[in-house]
């Protein structure tokens, strides 16, 4: 920045577009998610990571807060979230012997978050709107509220969903919140927790929870936000229950093998379909999905249980993922991967692209090459109209392995090219197609973009075109695998699944997939806390 004059140096680093990508939830509910432009990032991290220590000390003036700000060095993301699987404990134990509760949360908060609310939540609303200046060190928070726009092309509505950085500024907000809401109730709250946003309140009255729900109503509304009123509720106690569809799906038995396990099949998915269409707004198809995998299917009943795979995927999306994953280790486990894998894969394609569903897209393009299955020309052409830099970069690769019927038409993908187009909402396809040899014809000043260039230079990745599917984690599979891994020369299974090479990793156990709560899908870990394996699957 030395040779930057003043006042470019307040505009650093320039606003970029975020790559989206819209990802399949539970029920019908989708969420978009923002890749964010890594040049943008990175001036965010330093500046959270120069504050940490006043941030972290900030969120945890939160009572009751289950999600203050807390990066661990060795977790999957870098600052993780308690398990969704253990607040069904916390729920009986907080209102047990209370009176009422007040749920709630804010209606599309990361969505409907004011970038300005930053500076308030950390320095007071009436005091920051008297400062505004970035560069005054003792008003950090219009810093991280410049960074923060610049990250979305400068807007002030909303943040990125998805980054961990959105994850400890929205903790930071929520967190003045609660002190807000604190001030004006009087602290009447007796129990209970907020996870993110979600808040489950216990009072002794019905008067103090309805006054709690007016000042936490008020707090919001200082900051911008607003409470969702489709969830936001003050019962008693004695009518409060937790769902039951999952003890109902945990009843239902899958026996081990042979023409039993078959006809528990059809009574498996047939009713969890009944269950799942009374449940509309829930996960059960996942959850569903996610139990069978704790018995192993045999080779005879393969044929009926791909079946019903394919067909709930088609209905309840947000298990595209699961089922590739699924289909993949049985494939690298020998069992016949039919030709209606392929028609699902082009089906889900020509469907899902022309509504911008990116999760369905990207997955059944994974699919596709995992499994190595062609993609027919109208699935080419549709696949070419597709404005997301995840899609389009797996349909390259796919090309790249010719499983296209035709060339895919990139035209639209790489016209108008500049240094700019880095800070565009396609960078992440640009910069993928230069390093992979796919954009052959980037013009010069592009490639001498600072920043980029010196990503391109020091090898830097986003997409690992050469990645290798993990086993999920079925009865006797560990066996099967390595058996089938000293009969092949390749530690690479069919389904592209992985398998060390050396007899000393084979004789360990493998590292398997975890079918968890990925994605950010808030239920996901529900599989984990309601299911009885030993009375699923009927052993004594």
């Amino acid at each position: 920045m030395g040779g930057l004059s003043r006042r470019d140096q307040e505009k650093h680093p320039r606003p970029s577009i975020a790559c989206r990508y819209d990802l399949a939830r539970r029920g019908h509910s989708r969420r978009l998610l923002s890749i964010v432009n890594p040049v943008n990032q990175l001036y965010l991290i330093f500046e959270i990571a120069s504050l940490y220590p006043q941030l972290t000390s900030f969120s945890q003036k939160s009572r009751f807060s289950l999600t203050p700000v807390k990066v661990e060095l060795n977790a999957i993301r870098a600052v993780p979230l308690p398990p969704f699987s253990g607040l069904a404990e916390l729920r009986l134990k907080a209102y047990a012997t209370r009176s009422h509760i007040l749920s709630t949360d804010i209606a599309r908060f990361y969505q409907s978050i004011y970038t300005h609310s930053i500076p308030w939540a950390l320095h007071g609303k009436e005091l920051a709107k008297l400062n505004r200046n970035v560069r005054d060190l003792a008003y950090y928070g219009n810093r991280l509220d410049f960074l923060v726009r610049q990250c979305q092309d400068g807007q002030t509505k909303g943040i990125p969903v998805g980054p961990d950085t959105s994850r400890i500024i929205s903790e930071l907000l929520l967190s003045a919140i609660d002190e807000r809401a604190d001030q004006l109730s009087g602290n009447k709250i007796l129990a209970g927790y907020r996870y993110i946003d979600d808040v489950f309140y216990c009072f002794s009255s019905l008067v103090d929870a309805e006054a709690y729900l007016n000042s936490l109503r008020d707090a919001v509304h200082h900051y911008e936000l607003e409470l969702n009123p489709e969830k936001t509720r003050c019962q008693t106690t004695l009518s409060f229950n937790e769902e039951t569809w999952p003890h109902k799906v945990a009843a239902m038995r899958i026996h081990r093998d042979g023409k039993s396990q078959r006809q528990s099949l059809f009574r498996y998915f047939s009713s969890m379909l009944e269950i799942a269409a009374g449940h509309s707004s829930e996960s059960i198809a996942v959850f569903a999905i996610k139990a069978t995998t704790t018995a192993r299917i045999s080779r005879e009943n393969w044929d009926i249980y791909e079946a019903f795979l394919l067909r709930i995927s088609r209905e309840h999306t947000n298990t595209v993922d699961l089922v590739t994953k699924i289909i993949c280790t049985y494939a690298a486990m020998g069992y016949p991967i039919s030709p209606m894998v392929d028609g699902w894969v082009n089906d889900l394609l020509v469907t899902h692209v022309p509504a911008n569903h990116h999760f369905e897209v990207s997955w059944a393009l994974w699919a596709a090459i995992s499994l190595e299955r062609k993609l027919t020309g109208v699935t080419v052409d549709a696949l070419s109209k597709t404005d997301n830099s995840v899609c389009a970069l797996l349909a390259l690769r796919a090309q790249e392995l010719n499983l296209c019927e035709k060339s895919l038409a990139t035209a639209v993908w790489f016209g108008n090219l500049s240094p700019q187009a880095f800070y565009e909402d396609r960078w992440l396809l640009l910069y993928e197609a230069i390093a992979n040899g796919w954009l052959t014809s980037a013009p010069a000043d592009m490639l001498s973009e600072p920043f980029f260039s010196t990503l391109l230079q020091e090898k830097v990745r986003f997409f690992l075109k050469n990645a290798r599917n993990l086993p999920i984690n079925v009865p006797g599979g560990d066996r099967i695998l390595k058996g089938r891994r000293r009969r092949q020369r390749s530690s690479v299974l069919p389904g592209n699944i992985y398998v060390p090479k050396s007899k000393a990793e084979i004789q360990e156990r493998l590292e398997f997939e975890e079918l968890s709560g990925d994605y950010g899908d808030e239920n996901g870990d529900i599989f984990n806390e309601y299911i009885d394996y030993d009375a699923l699957f009927g052993i004594e």
